[in-house]
């Protein structure tokens, strides 16, 4: 046993060795931008994020904002962009949009952060925007709470390369066009347009809802704002829709025992039942919705307060990490994005938690069920939820290193350069060792459309090159943790 356990140790050290060796090439200086041939990436290997100056992560952080308005945002929805050519200047028509719902939440939770920290009258009204794109997917059905994942306006069909890209989705019945006739939360005397919608929603649509609506209830006051009374009025315009969804979502969930349907009864998906620690974060959200707008005398907020404290409990009560190291082990190798959906949870739970004891709790949790498999991951997404709620700043260096290594990445789709190149770690490290030599630098990682934070940081892409570059990544990667480490002052001021 002894030989054995010498032997797998040698074998871990040895891969450790040759990683650290061979992954991460020499830079030698930013310099200027540089306009790059599709086929053509090979300068990211030669780029020095140490480089990256906090003015270099700010300027990044407006020009991706003002791309994502112009390119990736409709109606308050986020949206992958599309180029027609590889050869062409701009996007021209829009992908999909399976994740929509869930980064859309993500997205209100950057837009507040850098609301916050800027309290610009603009960047409060791309708060508005993304709180009015939330109350279109939980209402466009014409049955409050349903979750659609996207939804586009029907007379602009063709960006969305409708009906031949979304075949699949027709034919299995999960794809709507809506009334005529629901009441645009942002301007009551007109209507939504006639919009096309998926549904097929599952806990992760939820999840980042949720979270969205979460990190804005427990940080948009309007109270703060006393003095600059049409901010004010924003900010509390912005609370009432959000009161508006999580109030529908969570009858919604009643009426149907706590199973994401649509407006037909149908799911479409196994991962459906909201329980556990998802089922902790609606009643927390709801629960904070009644307390802002009602006030905790109500009959309503009591019922709602008790419901949650027995989640709470039962959600917590067995909170041993090691009893769950298999399951959690396993999101290691086969479902990463697991990691972040039960940050955001958790996260979202402890912000609006005012209990000292309970908070502590989810820290617990964080540290056991998440932060204990991903902390040598240089995830800057998790490094930042996980330091604001436990004060843990002892990662903080390898955040800012992977933001400034993925303000360097272009945002179209082309091929990593070390594409091909496989950097996994052995088996045994990757479940129980220490990884940080395996990290590949953000910017030469496999190209990702939404949020590269919920993929593992050892992908570099496999298969056929990828060299027209035809899909954009939406920049939400980057402004969601740049805004929200700015406001924790995890980021300096440029």
């Amino acid at each position: 046993m002894q030989k054995l356990c010498l032997r797998l140790l040698l074998i871990i050290v040895l891969a450790c060795i040759l990683a650290a060796v061979t992954l991460c090439p020499a830079g030698i200086g930013v310099g200027a931008v540089t306009v790059v041939h599709a086929e053509d990436v090979s300068y990211l290997l030669d780029l020095d994020p140490d480089a990256v100056s906090n003015q270099d992560l700010y300027d990044r952080a407006v020009m991706l904002e003002d791309h994502y308005q112009a390119y990736h945002c409709v109606n308050g929805i986020i949206w992958e962009a599309w180029y027609a050519e590889a050869s062409d200047a701009q996007p021209s028509f829009y992908g999909t949009g399976g994740d929509s719902a869930i980064f859309s939440g993500f997205y209100l939770a950057g837009a507040v952060y850098r609301f916050l920290t800027t309290r610009s009258a603009g960047d409060l009204e791309a708060v508005f925007e993304a709180a009015r794109g939330l109350h279109l997917l939980t209402h466009v059905s014409g049955t409050p709470g349903v979750i659609a994942r996207c939804a586009f306006p029907a007379a602009q069909a063709s960006k969305w390369r409708y009906p031949e890209a979304w075949q699949d989705r027709i034919e299995s019945g999960y794809v709507y066009k809506s009334p005529s006739d629901i009441p645009d939360i942002g301007n009551p005397s007109a209507c939504y347009p006639e919009m096309i919608y998926y549904t097929r929603a599952t806990r992760d649509q939820l999840t980042g809802i949720l979270y969205g609506i979460g990190v804005a209830l427990a940080e948009l006051d309007p109270a703060d704002y006393s003095a600059h009374a049409q901010t004010a009025r924003t900010v509390q315009k912005v609370r009432d829709i959000l009161y508006d969804v999580i109030y529908a979502v969570w009858r919604r969930l009643e009426a149907t025992g706590f199973v994401i349907k649509d407006h037909t009864g149908a799911t479409g998906s196994s991962a459906v039942v909201v329980s556990g620690l998802l089922k902790v974060l609606v009643l927390a959200v709801y629960r904070e919705a009644l307390k802002q707008r009602a006030g905790t005398g109500g009959q309503e907020y009591r019922r709602i307060d008790r419901m949650y404290n027995r989640a709470f409990s039962s959600s917590f009560c067995l909170n041993d990490g090691n009893a769950a190291a298999v399951f959690n082990r396993r999101s290691l190798r086969d479902d990463y994005y697991a990691f972040n959906l039960r940050f955001a949870r958790s996260f979202t739970i402890h912000l609006l938690e005012r209990n000292s004891r309970r908070r502590a709790i989810v820290v617990d949790y964080m540290h056991k069920h998440v932060w204990r498999y991903v902390q040598n991951h240089r995830n800057t997404h998790f490094i930042f939820l996980y330091a604001a709620a436990s004060g843990d700043e002892s990662r903080l260096n390898d955040a800012l290193r992977s933001l400034r290594e993925l303000s360097l990445r272009p945002l179209r789709n082309w091929s990593s350069p070390l594409h091909g190149k496989d950097y996994y770690p052995p088996l045994p490290v990757l479940l129980y060792g220490d990884v940080s030599a395996f990290v590949v630098p953000v910017h030469l990682r496999k190209p990702t459309g939404y949020f590269i934070w919920q993929k593992d940081p050892f992908e570099t892409g496999v298969g056929p090159v990828n060299t027209e570059g035809l899909k954009e990544a939406t920049g939400l990667d980057f402004i969601l943790p740049y805004w929200m480490g700015r406001y924790y002052g995890f980021i300096d001021a440029p």
